[in-house]
């Protein structure tokens, strides 16, 4: 089959809206206690482990995917959830480290961010 007409990074493009949607959906599931946490966490995680990947990181930046959209980060904001809040404040603000918009992880389990300004942990 040829491989000349492919559209990979509109369908990456696409992917993150859909996956942001999706556990935006199982969230709200977890908000009605019809799933526990832990469902929503391992998705979100490997999520997060997927566009942290160093091959993940170079695409976003080749083709300008903000990976770090994927995420429904309004919703886990207000979420009353514990252990979503404990994610909240575990993986997305205290493991940020900035430095052009993308999502890394520096070590297992600890979320950075890279933003433009350079690098160095969020503390907020």
């Amino acid at each position: 089959m040829p491989q000349d007409k492919r559209n990979d990074v509109l369908h990456l493009k696409i992917l993150v809206p859909c996956v942001r949607a999706f556990l935006e959906q199982v969230l709200q599931q977890l908000e009605r206690q019809e799933i526990p946490a832990r469902n929503w966490l391992g998705l979100a995680n490997q999520a997060l482990k997927l566009t942290a990947d160093h091959r993940a990181v170079r695409i976003g930046e080749k083709c300008q995917i903000n990976w770090r959209e994927i995420l429904p980060l309004t919703a886990i904001a207000q979420s009353q959830q514990e252990k979503i809040q404990r994610f909240r404040e575990q993986q997305l603000q205290q493991g940020y480290k900035k430095s052009k918009g993308h999502l890394h992880l520096k070590r297992p389990g600890v979320l950075t961010v890279r933003l433009s300004a350079g690098t160095r942990n969020r503390t907020d």
